[in-house]
């Protein structure tokens, strides 16, 4: 099970005063879960997302400007996650006469991979309005 901190943990942790994770919150940078009564739980991705959204801060980087790199590094990080994933389809070989074979070497049809990739996907997006960093993983 994964670990989950309030907010007096989370910014020890961050060394983010609790009321600026509040705002971030507030202004979608960050999207904690929350318990049946509301209080919020950060997990370890939270505490990685907000350590990245200070360090851009701290090296000059606005609120705006941090939105937008996170949102371009969860587009890259998509991207290379699909790129992993389609490379499962197929070798291609060329032979002398120039000929180009392709040859299959996973049993795992499209529909699997884009099923997995949407699974991968869905599992790490917070929101749609919103865009975090995905993690890169190896692929099953």
């Amino acid at each position: 099970m994964q670990k989950r901190y309030n907010v007096t943990t989370a910014a020890r942790l961050t060394g983010v005063h609790p009321q600026t994770l509040r705002y971030y919150e507030t202004i979608g940078l960050i999207h904690p879960r929350r318990t049946v009564g509301g209080v919020r739980r950060y997990n370890e991705w939270d505490i990685q997302q907000l350590c990245e959204i200070r360090k851009l801060i701290s090296r000059g980087v606005n609120l705006e400007g941090v939105r937008i790199i996170l949102e371009l590094t969860e587009e890259n990080n998509i991207l290379r996650r699909q790129i992993v994933i389609n490379r499962g389809d197929s070798i291609f070989t060329a032979e002398s006469s120039g000929d180009v074979n392709i040859e299959q070497y996973t049993k795992m049809s499209l529909i699997k991979r884009t099923k997995l990739f949407r699974s991968l996907y869905k599992s790490r997006r917070r929101s749609i309005e919103n865009p975090t960093v995905l993690q890169i993983e190896g692929s099953k």
